[in-house]
């Protein structure tokens, strides 16, 4: 199943195709259907890629992610409140 996100990314992308097939009416509507099927998966690895770019933690907030967690070892604490 595809997210909403992407669904509305694939309708943006073939908005065009889509205006021509449903006003225009200057190409079918099962090709208008086939241009969203494909555009969808498409769309769904761009939509991935970009995820996966943007969610990775920075190289400073795992080093002192790891600071901590080695100052609470040397303390004898736990991190609980």
């Amino acid at each position: 199943m595809f997210r909403g996100s992407v669904i509305l990314f694939a309708l943006l992308v073939n908005a065009r195709t889509i205006w021509q097939a449903l006003y225009l009416q200057t190409i079918s509507v099962e090709t208008a259907v086939i241009h969203f099927l494909i555009a969808l998966p498409i769309c769904a690895v761009l939509l991935w890629i970009l995820r996966v770019t943007f969610n990775r933690p920075t190289p400073a907030d795992s080093a002192d992610a790891a600071d901590d967690a080695t100052e609470h070892r040397a303390n004898g604490s736990r991190g609980l409140p």
